[in-house]
Order: C-alpha cells, then structure tokens, then sequence
C-alpha cells in the first residue's frame, strides 16, 4: 500500500493540489489523514480515479514497452 502526498496526487493527474483536495472535499477522491491531520492518498485510489476518469474521456491508456527487436 503507497501513500502519496497531495502534490504527487497532482502530478500525476496533471491538477492543481487545491483542486485534488477539492475531490476530497466532494468525496470523489477521497483521502486519508495521517496522525498530524494532513491528506494522504492512496495509490490504489488514485489509480481508480485515472481509470474512471479516463473511461469518461474515451481515452485508451497505453503504457509503453520497450521494442522487443
């Protein structure tokens, strides 16, 4: 289980951090609170929110291999 922090979430999402805490604020991208109260995400988590979000947008994700020749 991986843990990332709001900026790696937004990164990878390509968003803003205030608006990947707004999705967990709306319930859409849920967080975890660590002892201190600040979010943290869940790989996992996130990885579903991509695929949906992706579903939504007709987007095929391919990753890319390194050519076998």
């Amino acid at each position: 289980m991986k843990l990332l922090a709001p900026r790696d979430v937004a990164r990878r999402l390509n968003l803003s951090v205030s608006r990947v805490t707004q999705l967990d604020r709306e319930g859409v991208l849920p967080a975890l609170r660590d002892a201190s109260g600040r979010r943290i995400y869940l790989e996992e988590r996130v990885a579903e929110f991509e695929r949906r979000r992706d579903a939504r947008r007709g987007a095929t994700v391919t990753r890319e291999t390194p050519d076998a020749a």
